[in-house]
């Protein structure tokens, strides 16, 4: 059976506080392979994952959703928007990827793939 091999990145954006924001992401950090950059008083983060991010829930150990959109919309600087795409595949059964523009307003999405 093949795996679903995903890679992730976010541009750089400004948020209302580094650290508060910092702290917030500690659930999709832990343990993975996601990396959070700050340059230049900007935000961006990365690596090998897939959405929805499931980390472990801290009181029941139950695998739960991370709300990615929902935590970055909380911490989003005035007039910012942060941009995320995945792309991934397995073999060569099944590639696709997915945009998500979020602003303070708003969050769209968008899906491709071929299967």
């Amino acid at each position: 059976m093949a795996n679903y091999v995903a890679v992730c990145r976010s541009n750089f954006f400004k948020v209302k506080d580094i650290d508060a924001f910092r702290e917030a992401m500690v659930p999709a950090l832990a343990g993975s392979d996601l990396e959070l950059w700050v340059e230049n008083g900007r935000v961006a983060f990365g690596g090998y994952c897939s959405l929805p991010f499931v980390i472990p829930d801290a009181e029941t150990g139950d695998s739960v959703e991370f709300d990615l959109e929902g935590t970055i919309q909380q911490h989003l600087a005035f007039a910012e928007e942060a941009i995320f795409v995945e792309v991934g595949y397995e073999q060569l059964r099944y590639v696709g990827g997915v945009q998500i523009r979020i602003t303070a307003e708003d969050v769209e999405r968008v899906e491709i793939g071929v299967s």
